[in-house]
């Protein structure tokens, strides 16, 4: 060999060339975008960057920062899910053949018990006396208490002013309900608005 008589210099050029295919034949082993071998001094440097075969630096604490960045964001969502109000299944309340006399409302200097104000349920209608004339409807009605009036259908009759001021109050709060609720007892159903105000407090007709 040229320039290098000795054995041992020969020795060393085959060593160094040998050196170099073989770090070349380890880069082409590596997975795409992955560091290259990982010797015992590289892993005792956790967050040591490496060097990508295609130039880009990459560190284990990143990627392991990114992957705990990920799996709270899913907690998160997962804990706010659970938080919301879940309806429970079963029967709605059990209102069908029963009939209610108005007892309370909110409008002020009109007492309902001074007039003759009805609610009753029967085969997916209501209906009843609204101080003056006669109305009744479809109406829907939820397992959670959800409810809602369909279009309400009315007599035509006039009667003294204050009993029809107090028709069209109840009529009003009667279309603006939202929630039916029943007592335990069947003493009480309640009608409220979306935000929970109550509206409309009934007792049974006795």
């Amino acid at each position: 060999m040229r320039g290098c008589p000795s054995p041992a210099c020969r020795r060393g050029r085959r060593g160094a060339g040998g050196g170099a295919r073989a770090l070349a034949a380890a880069r082409g082993r590596w997975p795409p975008g992955g560091c290259g071998p990982v010797t015992r001094a590289a892993a005792n440097r956790r967050a040591a960057p490496c060097v990508t075969p295609d130039g880009s630096r990459r560190t284990g604490r990143s990627e392991m920062g990114g992957r705990n960045a990920v799996l709270a964001l899913v907690l998160l969502a997962g804990l706010a899910l659970s938080s919301l109000p879940v309806a429970c299944g079963g029967e709605p309340p059990a209102v069908a053949g029963t009939e209610w006399r108005l007892a309370w409302w909110p409008v002020s200097g009109l007492d309902p018990r001074e007039f003759t104000i009805t609610l009753g349920f029967e085969d997916g209608r209501l209906g009843g006396t609204a101080a003056v004339n006669s109305y009744g409807g479809p109406y829907a009605l939820a397992a959670d208490g959800g409810f809602r009036v369909g279009d309400l259908a009315v007599t035509g009759m006039a009667g003294p002013p204050r009993a029809m001021r107090a028709e069209a109050a109840y009529l009003r709060l009667l279309r603006a309900a939202r929630v039916l609720l029943l007592s335990a007892d069947g003493g009480e159903l309640v009608l409220r608005d979306g935000g929970g105000r109550d509206l409309l407090r009934f007792v049974p007709v006795r």
